[in-house]
């Protein structure tokens, strides 16, 4: 049984129900797959991608969203915090332990794992959000170390 909200075609709107109404065209049918992922509008959310960038021993997507995140808001103790799955914000670092628990399962995590989100208020659109955003900075760190991407901003402080 899926753990997510399945979203079908006629709940939703805009590129997400074109979408989803030309898989059902050309397949007869849309996959789970499909209905569960489509929670999730793509959204920046610097403190996981700063995790999953540092997981991913990525210095160039590190030191990119060390800039994001000074850009936002995010005070250096904070972008460092992140950088170890670490948080002040009860609420966040429940949300930072999980990605890590996504990267340590690769993505085999618990009903309470997910129940455990829930209870802090966590969507299924921020849920499943974390998954999208392991998708692409996975993708960016494997180009940008296969690449030997050049710094073109300042380098994140080492921890």
């Amino acid at each position: 049984m899926s753990r997510l909200k399945k979203v079908e075609a006629k709940e939703t709107t805009g590129k997400a129900r074109k979408i989803l109404e030309s898989t059902l065209s050309s397949m007869g049918r849309v996959p789970n797959v499909f209905k569960g992922m489509d929670n999730s509008p793509i959204t920046l959310q610097v403190a996981v991608k700063l995790f999953i960038a540092q997981h991913r021993d990525c210095a160039y997507c590190v030191s990119l969203y060390t800039v994001v995140g000074a850009n936002r808001g995010m005070s250096e103790a904070q972008m460092l915090d992140s950088r170890r799955c670490k948080s002040d914000d009860a609420r966040l670092g429940a949300l930072l332990q999980f990605a890590r628990r996504m990267l340590e399962t690769k993505g085999d995590v618990t009903d309470g794992d997910i129940a455990d989100l829930r209870a802090r208020g966590y969507t299924d659109e921020q849920i499943a959000e974390v998954v999208t955003i392991i998708g692409a900075m996975t993708l960016g760190s494997y180009f940008n170390k296969m690449n030997n991407t050049e710094l073109d901003f300042p380098k994140a402080p080492d921890l």
